[in-house]
């Protein structure tokens, strides 16, 4: 960032709404660099059987967050050092894919990422609750890793389809994951340094239609996860209001069905039709690292954090000629869970995932080429829900576009 500064409070409510002391973070020298280069071959020219692709990325995130005390938080200057983050996370790849047609009905894709992760610089700086500073440099780390893929699609006929895919995909943690410690509001961040990379082992077999005017496609997926990094919130001793990190769960598995499509001109020209519903059964099978809340309380067995069973979308457009757009979606999503032990059995609160079912609605009128106005209304139906805090209600808005 080229500046971005925040002020927190740390007098009590409500003598410092008017001032007093705090805190100012600075994230000046925060920030990320990504390079992408990608390349195509055809072997046996643009008919050929073979399509070969192959390209390098590299990507830099550096965190720089020092925190400063301020004897006015709204307006004030920074004062003492009071806490600091920092460090440094750089992925370098290359990867290459052939897409190589076997039969004039059957197309094989075969692929594969080498990836070279490091992070350094890694500091984290805290004052204590007795005044005194503690600094600690972060030991560095460094991985590499391969993830093959692999999908076979045999077209049965010029409408029916069938895919079988497998592939392997690594997430590193982030920059701020690893290092990043800070206050916002009454929550705190904690860094873990120790993180290691999430692995996913995936396998889909996927059914589909497409006759022109309108697609179907059901699926049927499975998803091996170790070292799975979920976020937590939680209670830890040492501090005295709750505590957000990232942890490794050792394995979880997610496994599921969806069904998705699309129909245009349905009943009557230019109204089209989309969505999907989807079904995930998702458990925690190991979790070494828990530490029991309670007498008798797991994690294994319970569903994976984030993860809701149902979730479904639909969409009605209407486009009764090039002027006039008009249309209607409802958005489907049961409660999840944010602990690893399911222990949040009130959704309704704060830090709650509640289910929901809301309807947007929206009208545009295209004048010409360049001028297009709207207006819409989003959760429609007034739905009161928790995700993580309260959702908007209903929402109206009116736009204006000029495109050139």
């Amino acid at each position: 960032y080229l500046q971005d500064l925040s002020r927190l409070s740390t007098g009590a409510y409500p003598g410092g709404l008017s001032g007093g002391p705090g805190r100012t973070t600075d994230m000046r020298g925060t920030g990320w660099t990504t390079v992408d280069l990608k390349g195509v071959w055809r072997p046996q020219s643009l008919q050929g059987d073979h399509i070969v692709s192959f390209g390098a990325h590299y990507d830099q995130f550096k965190l720089v967050s020092p925190t400063f005390s301020t004897t006015d938080w709204p307006s004030g200057g920074s004062g003492a050092l009071y806490g600091d983050s920092r460090g440094t996370t750089r992925t370098s790849a290359v990867w290459l894919q052939d897409v190589w047609r076997l039969a004039p009905a059957l197309t094989a894709t075969l692929g594969g990422r080498y990836e070279m992760w490091r992070a350094s610089d890694g500091l984290n700086y805290s004052t204590g609750s007795d005044g005194v500073p503690v600094s600690i440099h972060q030991p560095g780390m460094t991985r590499t890793s391969f993830s093959p893929k692999a999908s076979l699609r045999w077209d049965v006929d010029d409408t029916w389809s069938v895919t079988g895919s497998f592939g392997k995909a690594v997430r590193f943690p982030t920059v701020g994951e690893l290092y990043q410690s800070v206050q916002t509001g009454s929550t705190f961040m904690q860094a873990n340094p120790f993180l290691a990379p999430e692995n996913v082992l995936s396998s889909e077999l996927a059914l589909e239609r497409d006759t022109g005017q309108g697609r179907l496609r059901l699926s049927v997926f499975d998803e091996h996860v170790s070292n799975a990094l979920i976020s937590q919130t939680s209670t830890i001793p040492g501090f005295p209001t709750p505590v957000s990190f990232t942890q490794n769960v050792d394995r979880t598995r997610e496994t599921g069905v969806e069904l998705a499509g699309a129909l245009d001109d349905v009943l009557v020209t230019g109204l089209s039709l989309s969505g999907n519903v989807t079904y995930v059964r998702a458990r925690i099978l190991e979790d070494n690292g828990y530490a029991p809340a309670s007498p008798g309380s797991t994690a294994v067995g319970k569903q994976t954090p984030y993860v809701p069973a149902w979730r479904a979308t639909l969409v009605a457009t209407y486009r009764p000629d090039d002027k006039w757009t008009f249309t209607a979606a409802a958005r489907y999503s049961s409660r999840v869970f944010a602990t690893v032990d399911n222990s949040d059995v009130n959704p309704g609160t704060y830090q709650g995932f509640q289910s929901f079912l809301v309807v947007d609605a929206r009208i545009h009128y295209q004048f010409n080429k360049h001028w297009g106005a709207a207006v819409g209304a989003d959760n429609l139906n007034n739905r009161k829900y928790y995700l993580y805090h309260p959702f908007p209600q209903r929402t109206i808005y009116a736009e204006l576009k000029y495109a050139y």
